[in-house]
């Protein structure tokens, strides 16, 4: 990487206009703003020209609106000179006439003066390049290194400088943090990953770039194959990666920065770029695919667990319900099997197992036990249908539910040691024989036990259903999986006690205020302000500049009311009711034709980022939220599925 950089393009030509052009100021504003205090007129008496007045007048509002060294032109703030020449020398002809740049040195100087500012100079660009360096670390878009620029020259009272100053002060930070982060990786990055890496955008390869881009759309078991291939793909290399991020000290906001740039470039186009910027961007996107690939397995692990109880007690409801039923039709076959008992025609010599296979031929064996049950009023618990259910589910748990669970890393907190100690275990024996050889009984509840084990052995394969069970329900905060960042600990998401040992001087360079200011202080001064806005508000409502609130006063007390105008207020105006009635899809479909700002929505889920929006189902999703109905309750009230979203 080279420091090189050309100025990069940060603000549109109408943000640039809005900031470095005259501000466009309504009449209350320019009353408000050409107003001076005491110490303005003196420094207004001390300039003898006139139109050097009107111009100091009216380059001082403008500085109180944006602290920003203008440019202008008669032709420009003609109305707000005429404005001001009207207040303040109201016989004062104005002609046209511009200010030279001598002249507007000398006023800007005096509205430094008056308002405590200082001009932009060498020093400036220097404490400022120091700020925007820093900030860079914390994210190296252009836009909020701007906006940092501009808070640090707020802060210290420094005037806004040209607009390609402030352009290479952010290239400069930005180039200089690319160089930061590529002499890490030079040194950081061993030669087998780094050749790992390059070797993704190779199509000759077994792991390619493309086939890390897939990405499941749901939880079905063909989907979920590929997010298991590209966690096998990513997972040998992912313990150096994470080292060298580390290393490279990245925020979120450049990970993610770096990491997009692999989805914005072809792989062709990425071959192009010299190695250290290739590898950064790789490393990046693996970095956040590993977790983002951990991440879904989680949540299709929870999900298919979840169904799996669900379906299983429903199945126990529906066959208990069955059998009841079948056992009510076959009393009648129950007489049919008391008379083998009290049948002469069966010879006593003849052998129980004989009877056995003629009352098989009347009543199947489940049946009569069903029928017996009924007849003593003794249902099946339910759990027996729920295991009963969870054994005919093989293929859900050996293809589905075991390879995430292999894949899978989980951390035990406190409270969940021995299990944690039990999925080590189950994940070593699973992986190695295939079934769980090593059980912890006091993982298996009482009312487990039963189903899960007999007096001498426990049920593996039922063992590995409630392990799984048991790892779901622990997964709201008692478990954790540190690869994935809705999963994780909250001690994860911490700043560690390195960091936080140099606490004082990370919150001194911070640009807020309220965080460097001591406690006692800031509350007095939020004190002080939330008093003096009571006071402004008590006297708007008595002087009856506060339309919203009527004061009345009876038998000397004084009462206030919301003003209410009856129920004709509620109906539209008499002139809206000739026009016909738009529908609101309508009305976007329109807008967006004209405008194209459909265009400018990108889907949450980078897999359909790429696809073509569906204009129907993005004008639904944005009434649902503007209206608070919510994408459920729009996909239950309109034609679209919430799938469609």
């Amino acid at each position: 990487m080279s420091l090189k950089s050309k100025r990069r393009a940060i603000l549109l030509d109408s943000e640039i206009q809005d900031l470095y052009g005259a501000p466009k100021l309504a009449f209350e504003q320019k009353r408000y703003y050409f107003s001076l205090n005491d110490p303005e007129l003196d420094a207004l008496r001390s300039i003898r020209d006139r139109y050097n007045r009107v111009y100091f007048i009216l380059l001082l509002g403008y500085f109180k609106v944006k602290p920003v060294v203008l440019n202008i032109r008669y032709s420009d703030v003609r109305d707000d000179l005429l404005f001001i020449a009207g207040e303040f020398f109201p016989d004062m002809k104005l002609g046209r006439k511009n200010l030279s740049p001598m002249q507007k040195v000398r006023i800007y100087r005096r509205i430094f003066q008056l308002l405590d500012y200082q001009s932009f100079d060498d020093d400036s660009e220097a404490a400022l390049s120091m700020r925007a360096g820093v900030a860079a670390a914390a994210s190296i878009d252009s836009r909020f290194l701007f906006d940092e620029s501009t808070d640090f020259l707020a802060k210290h009272r420094i005037a806004i400088p040209k607009y390609t100053v402030l352009q290479r002060v952010v290239s400069r930070a930005i180039a200089s943090e690319r160089q930061r982060l590529a002499d890490i990786l030079s040194h950081s990055m061993s030669p087998s990953l780094s050749e790992s890496v390059d070797a993704i955008l190779d199509d000759d390869t077994a792991t390619t770039l493309n086939s890390v881009r897939q990405s499941a759309r749901n939880f079905s078991l063909s989907e979920l194959e590929k997010e298991l291939r590209i966690h096998q793909q990513i997972e040998p290399l992912i313990d150096d990666i994470d080292a060298v991020i580390q290393q490279l000290g990245l925020s979120l906001s450049n990970l993610e920065h770096f990491c997009s740039m692999v989805d914005y470039y072809t792989p062709t186009k990425l071959r192009r770029f010299d190695r250290m910027t290739r590898s950064l961007y790789l490393i990046c996107y693996l970095h956040l695919k590993h977790r983002q690939v951990t991440e879904h397995l989680a949540d299709a692990f929870i999900h298919h667990c979840r169904k799996l109880q669900q379906e299983a007690k429903t199945y126990a409801e529906d066959t208990a319900y069955q059998e009841w039923k079948e056992a009510v039709a076959n009393v009648g076959k129950g007489a049919t099997l008391l008379r083998l008992f009290i049948d002469d025609s069966i010879d006593g010599s003849v052998p129980f197992s004989e009877i056995r296979q003629r009352a098989a031929g009347v009543m199947r064996p489940k049946q009569i036990e069903s029928l017996c049950r009924y007849l003593t009023d003794q249902k099946q618990s339910q759990a027996f249908y729920i295991w009963e259910y969870y054994d005919q589910q093989t293929e859900l748990i050996e293809q589905t539910l075991r390879p995430i669970f292999l894949a899978l890393k989980f951390q035990s907190s406190t409270t969940t040691r021995a299990l944690g100690a039990q999925i080590e275990r189950s994940q070593f024996n699973l992986d190695s024989c295939g079934s769980i050889r090593e059980i912890d009984r006091r993982l298996i509840r009482p009312r487990h036990l039963p189903f899960v084990a007999t007096d001498s052995a426990i049920n593996p394969a039922r063992f590995e259903v409630l392990l799984y069970l048991l790892v779901q329900g622990k997964l709201d905060g008692h478990l954790f999986i540190p690869q994935s960042p809705k999963h994780c600990s909250l001690a994860d998401d911490l700043v560690d006690d390195d960091i936080w040992k140099h606490r004082r001087k990370l919150i001194k360079s911070s640009l807020l205020n309220r965080i460097n200011t001591a406690p006692k202080q800031l509350m007095r001064s939020m004190q002080k302000e939330l008093a003096t806005t009571l006071d402004q508000v008590g006297d708007r409502i008595q002087k009856g500049d506060n339309r919203n609130v009527i004061l009345r006063s009876r038998s000397g007390k004084t009462q206030w009311r919301l003003p209410s105008s009856g129920a004709k207020s509620l109906l539209n105006n008499p002139f809206f009711e000739q026009l016909n009635q738009v529908n609101i899809a309508d009305l976007m479909r329109f807008v967006d034709q004209e405008t194209g700002f459909l265009d400018t929505f990108d889907h949450v889920r980078q897999v359909q980022a790429r696809q073509a929006v569906n204009a129907n189902n993005l004008i639904a999703a944005i009434i649902a939220n503007g209206t608070n109905y919510g994408l459920y309750r729009m996909a239950h009230i309109s034609d679209r599925s919430y799938e469609g979203y």
